[in-house]
């Protein structure tokens, strides 16, 4: 799978190590993300 070595490209880059460190920097850049986009949507709206 290509998306895996990019995953695990992505995990050496970021020294994410663990499994806890992984879940920890997906999902500050995963709620993150849906912030902004929410944030942007809105702002686009008014």
């Amino acid at each position: 799978m290509e998306v895996s070595k990019m995953f695990a490209k992505l995990n050496g880059y970021f020294g994410l190590e663990t499994l806890s460190d992984r879940i920890y920097y997906y999902g500050v850049f995963g709620v993150g993300g849906t912030l902004f986009t929410i944030d942007m949507f809105i702002a686009y709206i008014l």
